[in-house]
């Protein structure tokens, strides 16, 4: 029981308790609106499979203060099973072909050639957010239960003339899937392609996104459902097209 653990382990710690399962967006939603309540200047979103630096609140807020124009930063992410591999060193998304990946994926950490690295997203494992991007753009939004809910976040602040930004310095170790677990399941391959049709619904060209986005989404499913078909895993495919299918059904404002 992690509540119990926590209450022993840390009792000066402020646990929230959460009756259900909220998902991502709304959980954290949950903590961003008592943090914010507690007059917080910054909000901290940390996944519990993590491993962070010494200094990682420091090399952050050394670069959030000294540039109001930064809105959401966040620390290069490596692996912790192989800790000089590079998991996440900023995200780009393609609203055209309907596709999201990590700058750096997999390659060994190693000497970089700037500390600040401009990026459309922060990955939802580990970002900083200012106070005054809360109160503009509001939270994380509570229809994507998981997957998306930190682009789409990210999205919206450089739509208000926010800046979103990786720091080099700054880092963390990943578990990858530590929460979730390894592999892809059914209920994965399901909220991976409900939140995805939900997001690039509501932020791609509609043109693109009756034809690119749905090609894209599909090469994606086919890949993985052969993959795990060889592993023996069944149901993948008919979780990503439950999933298309629901997604297209979430309200998305435009």
């Amino acid at each position: 029981d992690s509540v119990n653990y926590l209450k022993e382990r840390f009792p000066w710690v402020e646990l929230i308790e959460n009756h259900k399962n909220l998902g991502f967006a709304q959980g954290n939603n949950v903590g961003i609106k008592y943090a914010l309540e507690k007059g917080a200047d910054y909000i901290l979103i940390l996944n519990n499979d993590t491993i962070v630096s010494t200094s990682l609140l420091r090399d952050l807020l050394d670069v959030v203060s000294k540039d109001r124009t930064i809105g959401i930063a966040g620390p290069k992410v490596l692996y912790y099973h192989k800790k000089d591999r590079i998991w996440f060193a900023g995200g780009k998304v393609s609203l055209l072909l309907g596709n999201t990946w990590h700058i750096g994926n997999r390659r060994r950490d190693g000497q970089k050639s700037q500390n600040i690295i401009e990026e459309d997203y922060q990955t939802g494992c580990a970002l900083l957010i200012r106070r005054e991007t809360v109160n503009k753009i509001g939270m994380f939004d509570p229809q994507y239960f998981a997957y998306f809910e930190d682009t789409d976040l990210c999205l919206r602040a450089r739509n208000n003339g926010f800046r979103v930004v990786c720091v080099q310095d700054a880092k963390i170790w990943h578990k990858v899937s530590g929460t979730t677990g390894r592999g892809l399941t059914s209920k994965k391959a399901y909220l991976k392609a409900k939140s995805g049709v939900k997001f690039f619904k509501k932020y791609s060209p509609r043109l693109f996104y009756y034809t690119t986005v749905p090609i894209s989404i599909l090469g994606y499913i086919i890949l993985r459902s052969v993959i795990e078909r060889l592993k023996k895993k069944r149901g993948i495919f008919n979780a990503f097209i439950k999933g298309l299918r629901d997604g297209r059904n979430l309200i998305s404002e435009r």
